[in-house]
């Protein structure tokens, strides 16, 4: 099975590290850059409805060091921001482990930021995002 190239068209990859998102994003002009700006269409036209996203361990380059999480999983909390006030306001937190999707809900497009906490040692996860 292949997917259409609507769905392949949609799919995105970003590398964060967990020392950098262990805490809340800042609000205002001068606050946190998001991780990831999502569109208000998916790329065949159709509102965007929700993101789904994966985390994943990195396996390039060979000297990216993944993140580990403590007993539970990671802790995910999703942050979108007012693009009027430039403020950020969250998700409940979850947990994820790596290579499982979660949905973030409703969401028409926006600015998102990934807050990770439960690490057990510090590094970097790839966090795969597809519009739907």
């Amino acid at each position: 099975m292949t997917a259409d190239p609507e769905q392949l068209s949609a799919g995105h990859a970003i590398r964060i590290t967990t020392a950098g998102h262990a805490a809340a994003p800042t609000d205002g002009s001068a606050g946190t850059a998001p991780d990831y700006v999502s569109s208000p269409a998916t790329p065949d036209g159709e509102p965007t409805d929700a993101i789904m996203v994966a985390l994943k361990s990195p396996t390039a380059p060979a000297a990216t060091t993944p993140a580990t999480a403590l007993s539970g999983g990671f802790t995910v909390t999703v942050w979108m921001r007012n693009p009027v006030t430039r403020q950020w306001g969250s998700t409940a937190a979850f947990s994820a482990a790596y290579d499982q999707w979660f949905v973030t809900g409703d969401i028409r497009g926006g600015e998102l930021y990934f807050q990770i906490a439960n690490v057990n040692a510090a590094g970097s996860i790839d966090i795969n995002i597809l519009e739907v």
